[in-house]
């Protein structure tokens, strides 16, 4: 597939290539746009990476809105929360003005948490006025190949418009939970989108991605798009 992947020999390298490519492109968005979108994704690799930002004095805080790429169908302060778990990584998060955190709102039904947030990231895209959605999303992988809630097997990949969907609870990947995720076409509402890979599993499984096409197109991460540059890091 010849993906575009960048590989770092320690795990402190990787969190500081991520962390710099993440202020470059909020910088460039804030000049060119006046603000920087930024879909956060959830599970454990990229909470160092929050961390880290935090400590960034050059991050535009001021300047970016929040969006997430999936969420768990549990209450907001639950600890399989991805809000709860990203706010707390970014230390609450209270340098970010609250018109800003554009939450996922788990604590409502799948129907209505789906309803609400298309309308929220319609009138983003609105007053955003360029045809994107997003300046950078950040997304992890699973050892299914899974991508923020977008599981092997499931309708939602099939999905041509609706930017956000429910999804059941996946069968290859814990926790056994109903999940919202966004879908291909919000990914491809993006101008870049950067995927974090730790482990040597997942390593593997992106070699496989990257080197049999053929066989490629049964793991979700096999299909995302970018409107501008797909990016991999890996360690």
């Amino acid at each position: 597939m010849d993906l575009n992947t960048k590989h770092y020999s320690s795990i402190d390298e990787f969190y500081q290539a991520v962390t710099d490519f993440c202020l470059e492109r909020a910088q460039q968005a804030v000049a060119s746009y006046g603000q920087f979108a930024l879909v956060l994704a959830g599970g454990s690799t990229p909470m160092p990476l929050y961390r880290k930002l935090t400590e960034e004095s050059r991050f535009p805080w001021n300047k970016t809105h929040l969006f997430w790429g999936d969420e768990r169908c549990v209450p907001h302060d639950s600890e399989l929360n991805n809000y709860h778990n990203t706010i707390n990584a970014l230390g609450g998060a209270g340098f970010i003005p609250n018109e800003n955190i554009h939450r996922i709102k788990s604590e409502l039904t799948p129907a209505d948490a789906v309803a609400d947030y298309r309308r929220e990231i319609a009138s983003f895209r609105k007053k955003r006025g360029d045809g994107l959605c997003f300046d950078l999303i950040l997304l992890g992988m699973g050892n299914d190949g899974h991508t923020a809630s977008l599981f092997p097997g499931s309708p939602a990949l099939a999905e041509q418009d609706a930017l956000v969907v429910a999804v059941p609870a996946p069968s290859t990947s814990a926790p056994c939970i109903p999940r919202i995720t966004m879908t291909y076409p919000a990914f491809e509402a993006a101008a870049t989108i950067a995927v974090m890979i730790t482990g040597k599993q997942k390593q593997s499984l992106l070699k496989q991605i990257d080197q049999e096409p053929k066989t490629a197109g049964k793991y979700p991460i096999s299909k995302i798009k970018a409107q501008k540059e797909l990016i991999w890091f890996v360690a």
